[in-house]
């Protein structure tokens, strides 16, 4: 038997991912239904119910989906753990637990039993995913449809009461049997039920929450709509904030980067990737920016699944800000008012985070599109993008260093930072100038070229004695070399210095640890850290997303598109102060031999050391190299601006109003809409502004033409009833004429009987006949044996006589068998007497050989009796290849005669005619 379930939840994770993994922070269940059924598809029972909340609330997301509030599952809904026992009860009897989404149900059920302290669902049964089923109909695989999608493929009809329990649970039971009848194979998830707790996913860094700068960053984010730069020194926690706001915040977000590196370790994607941005200088309302909705003329949407995720985004946070130029950020702006239909607006209504420090090395511009650039630009700065000449950016500027605890050097990169170090700062920096190595295993070498850093590295594993051993990405999907975090080909050696370009799942190391490798074998990588803790590096992946919106969810969904896995490692005595952003190490040497050549560069270069003691400088550090654009001086005068956020926050307040006015006036709330609009005015009268007078013209062209609407049904209704009635009138008149026609129908049956009737009795007759001729057949059959037994003891006769003919035909045939045997062992006798003979004659050969050694001054005649010898072999080897062929014939005219039967006489004729 099957039991088919289903579950309804208050929502389902932004970053999904099964079977279970943190089961404290998944959704809650609400809603659980199931249904047994027999091998045949017959409905043996069924169950359905409400589960309580318990210190829960349903959201209005959810609802929207299923239906289910609250106050209907508080007053109608059981127990957690009494749902939960009935649904074990029932899946006792059947063998096997089918879902169409098995993977997430099973997880929802699994988290829920793990709260209670109970054993996993489903262990010990068969497991069926209609999902993964669906996705191999008709032997083709294609991607895992959604149920109505499978049902509308199964039965050309969409089904009823999507998204609650019950009905899903029919539909899936009601595609399963389809499936089966189809000759699909029942399949089980991709990831099998885990029968032990979930091991909860490693926590995010805790954000101090008593940080005044973290805590008026979230209210803005939060509670406003105003796009905010959220910046500060190195270590300050702008990682750990973009993090905490991607996992916690209401708002459909999504997360874009400068580079592939940064959008990894960001979880998002590159810019020029989500707005389809060519790589070069772009300016102002660029007409290469894409436009994804419909078109003009052919109504077509260019890429709707983008173009639905650019109109449902609501936050768009650009981490590493530092590195986007002005005309890429103006692009964003242009894409989005584009794409979101809302041309007047910055960045088409949508609220911007930008993250990152401008003080750290500014974007990238070669010197041939320096010309062209600033025919539209001041500056590369992203704060110099047009875009901001409409509305002020509000800069959040964290304050509290968090990866450095050394008051005194703070204040020096604080200094450095701003370009305000002095003569004592420079001195004190010289003072780590050193010529002595770099001691073995420790820190790490930043140069300001790559190619220092590339042979630094080449250098140094050239030194080791201990053998290569390299280890091969695997690569699947879109994933460009270009984003690739490590190299495709990591070629290591046992005593290599590494670093750990990615985060541990367990926090036994992080992104920028350094180590040594202690042990290195074909599948078998052992790093030693600076602390002295020694772990195996497996495989790591590396998971490349992109954004799409599900319309059935009205949620922001980031999907997998590619996957890079390799070990977590690089070469790392070197590398450079632009790829060391980001990072953090315990003992740092610089090499800049010649200079620092960019604004921010020693900056980023001093910041990546935790502790003044663990720094070295190879080159000397000179007022030169202190180097910090006036632009982004002047940009950090306006941080922290307590009237601006504090005016920001309190004109959110009434937006929020009206905004909730139309949420509830949309669900049919008028008394909530009233007192929300009521409130709003009360704080700011937005009711004189063109875009109220557009919402109320909008609300009312909505009520007129539903009016109309109501008109047109209304008037349809009574042409229905209409139709009805004359429909009623032609049934009737149909209803007489077929009672007229069944009397007809009953006279031809009285008829058809009487003339039945006549018809068995001619049968009758007809029988008694039939038995006479049988009676005369059977006597002519007797008759017939009698003569076929006659026949069968000549064909008996006849047998014997082709069985005596057959054994003297084999007779003369082995005997000429015997005969070609002894002709083939005679030949065979002859083809060894010349071998033995050409051994003999190789024998004579060393024999001459060795006697010309000895006596030079016979060589010439020995030299003729060799090639007399030589000859003797030569036809001695043609003889035996005559012998051969010889051989060869006689078996194939063995074989012949075989074939053709012929006698052995007959054979010696043709043998003395032949020629040959």
């Amino acid at each position: 038997m099957y039991l088919v379930f289903d579950t309804e939840t208050t929502g389902l994770p932004a970053s999904f991912s099964a079977p279970l993994s943190d089961g404290d922070n998944w959704p809650r269940l609400v809603e659980l239904a199931w249904g047994i059924y027999g091998k045949n598809g017959q409905l043996l029972s069924n169950g359905q119910l409400l589960v309580r909340p318990d210190n829960f609330v349903i959201p209005s997301e959810a609802v929207s989906i299923h239906g289910i509030t609250t106050e209907q599952a508080t007053a109608h809904g059981v127990e957690l753990r009494e749902a939960l026992e009935k649904l074990d009860v029932a899946a006792r009897e059947c063998q096997y637990v089918v879902a169409h989404n098995l993977e997430y149900d099973l997880a929802i059920v699994g988290a829920e039993l793990h709260r209670l302290g109970q054993q996993m669902f489903g262990a010990d049964k068969q497991l069926v995913c209609t999902m993964r089923m669906g996705s191999n109909l008709e032997g083709k695989r294609s991607k895992p449809p959604k149920l109505n999608e499978l049902h509308v493929n199964l039965f050309g009809e969409e089904m009823t009461g999507a998204h609650r329990a019950e009905a899903d649970v029919t539909a899936c039971a009601r595609c399963l049997f389809a499936l089966l009848q189809r000759g699909v194979a029942l399949q089980a998830p991709n990831t099998p039920v885990q029968p032990a707790a979930p091991q909860p996913k490693p926590a995010l860094p805790a954000m101090d929450l008593n940080n005044r700068e973290f805590q008026v960053a979230l209210d803005l984010i939060e509670n406003t709509n105003r796009s905010v730069f959220l910046t500060g020194k190195a270590g300050t926690g702008k990682s750990t904030f973009l993090r905490h706001i991607v996992a916690n915040t209401r708002k459909k977000a999504i997360v874009i980067a400068p580079t592939g590196v940064a959008a990894l370790n960001a979880g998002g994607m590159t810019i020029h990737k989500m707005f389809s941005l060519p790589l070069s200088i772009l300016q102002p309302n660029d007409h290469r920016i894409p436009y994804f909705g419909p078109q003009r003329y052919t109504g077509e949407c260019l890429n709707k699944a983008r173009y639905d995720l650019l109109q449902a985004v609501e936050l768009v946070i650009i981490d590493e800000v530092s590195m986007v130029r002005a005309d890429i950020l103006d692009a964003v702006d242009r894409a989005l008012r584009l794409n979101s239909r809302r041309l007047r607006e910055p960045f088409g209504g949508k609220q911007v985070l930008l993250v990152g420090d401008a003080y750290q090395l500014p974007p990238v511009l070669v010197p041939a599109d320096r010309q062209l650039y600033e025919r539209f630009y001041g500056t590369r700065y992203f704060f110099g993008a047009r875009v901001f000449a409409q509305f002020p950016l509000i800069t959040v500027e964290l304050r509290k260093a968090y990866r450095q605890q050394d008051p005194h050097f703070i204040g020096l990169l604080d200094r450095v930072r701003t370009n305000q170090a002095d003569g004592t700062d420079m001195r004190e920096l010289n003072g780590r100038l050193t010529d002595a190595p770099r001691a073995a295993g420790r820190g790490i070498t930043l140069s300001t070229r790559n190619k220092d850093a590339e042979d630094y590295n080449a250098n140094e594993l050239t030194k080791l004695t201990a053998p290569l051993v390299k280890f091969t990405a695997v690569v699947t999907g879109d994933f460009a070399e270009g984003d690739f975090p490590t190299a495709r080909e990591l070629v290591l050696k046992c005593g290599a210095q590494v670093m750990f370009v990615r985060n541990d799942r367990s926090g036994r190391w992080v992104n920028g640890t350094i180590g040594k490798i202690v042990k290195l074998e074909k599948s078998i990588v052992e790093v030693e850290t600076e602390q002295g803790a020694t772990y195996t590096v497996e495989a790591e992946t590396w998971d490349k997303f992109t954004y799409g919106y599900d319309e059935a969810t009205g949620r922001i969904e980031s999907k997998v598109i590619g996957t890079f896995t390799q070990r977590p490692l690089k070469l790392a005595w070197a590398l450079t102060v632009h790829k060391s952003q980001g990072l953090t190490f315990d003992a740092v040497e610089i090499n800049a031999p010649g200079g620092f050549f960019d604004a921010g560069q020693l900056y980023v270069a001093l910041s990546r050391c935790r502790s003044f003691e663990g720094l070295q400088l190879r080159t000397a550090v000179a007022p030169r190299d202190v180097r910090v654009s006036q632009e982004v001086v002047a940009l950090h005068r306006g941080a922290n601006d307590e009237q601006q956020i504090a005016t920001a926050l309190e004109e959110a307040r009434p937006t929020k109003l009206y905004q909730r006015c139309v949420k509830l006036f949309n669900r049919g709330d008028l008394p909530g809409a009233t007192k929300a609009f009521c409130e709003a005015l009360s704080l700011r009268n937005d009711a004189q502004k063109p875009i109220f007078g557009r919402l109320i013209r909008h609300k009312l062209q909505g009520l007129l033409k539903t009016k109309q609407q109501l008109a047109d049904l209304t008037a349809a209704h009574g042409k229905l009833i209409s139709a009805t009635q004359a429909a009623a009138a032609e049934q009737a008149v149909r209803t007489a004429q077929e009672q007229g026609a069944l009397a007809l129908v009953r006279m031809e049956l009285d008829t058809a009987k009487a003339q039945i009737h006549e018809a068995q009795k001619q049968h009758k007759a007809q029988q008694v006949q039939w038995q006479e001729e049988k009676q005369q057949l059977q006597q002519k059959l007797t008759s017939a044996e009698l003569k076929g037994a006659s026949e069968s003891e000549k064909a008996v006769r006849l047998q014997m006589e082709l069985q005596q003919t057959v054994q003297a035909h084999l007779q003369q045939v082995n005997q000429l068998t015997d005969t070609e045997r002894l002709k083939t062992a005679e030949a065979t006798k002859n083809a060894q007497k010349l071998q033995e003979r050409l051994a003999q004659a190789d024998d004579l050969i060393e024999a001459l050989r060795a006697e010309a050694a000895k006596k030079d001054s016979h060589n010439k005649n020995l030299e003729e009796e060799l090639k007399r010898e030589n000859s003797v072999i030569t036809r001695l080897r043609e003889d035996y290849k005559k012998c051969q062929a010889l051989n060869a014939k006689l078996e194939a005219d063995l074989r012949q005669e075989q074939l053709l039967n012929r006698p052995w006489w007959r054979k010696l004729t043709d043998s003395i005619k032949s020629p040959s």
